[in-house]
């Protein structure tokens, strides 16, 4: 009689475990299906092409194409923003003024080199 007690309470057990792990994998499928999973990434607005922008991402070396419509206003070449990518998309979250100034000035160090 024991040793069945002690067989149902492994029983038993196992049943709550595989349960619980279910439970897990179906609550990760679900936050997968709603993108939580996002990032926030610098990019670089390289050039136009047919009414788009493409802007290389820092960090995850990606190149995307976006319309120029959704770009902020007064973006040009060599622009640089702040993007969250997530799996639906990217959207751009402002300008990044401060990376801009950096590169500018590395662009023009890089420049007087060449010339020396």
């Amino acid at each position: 009689m024991e040793r069945i007690k002690n067989m149902f309470a492994v029983l038993l057990l196992f049943i709550v475990s595989l349960s619980f792990l279910l439970f897990i994998i179906q609550l990760l499928d679900q936050l997968e299906q709603k993108s939580f999973h996002k990032i926030q990434v610098k990019g670089v607005l390289d050039r136009f092409e047919n009414n788009h922008a493409v802007i290389l991402l820092e960090k995850i070396n990606e190149e995307i194409t976006l319309p120029m419509e959704v770009l902020p206003k007064g973006s040009k070449q060599h622009t640089w923003f702040d993007i969250i990518v997530t799996k639906k998309g990217y959207k751009i979250l402002s300008v990044n003024q401060e990376k801009a100034e950096k590169q500018q000035i590395r662009r023009k160090q890089l420049l007087e080199r060449l010339r020396e």
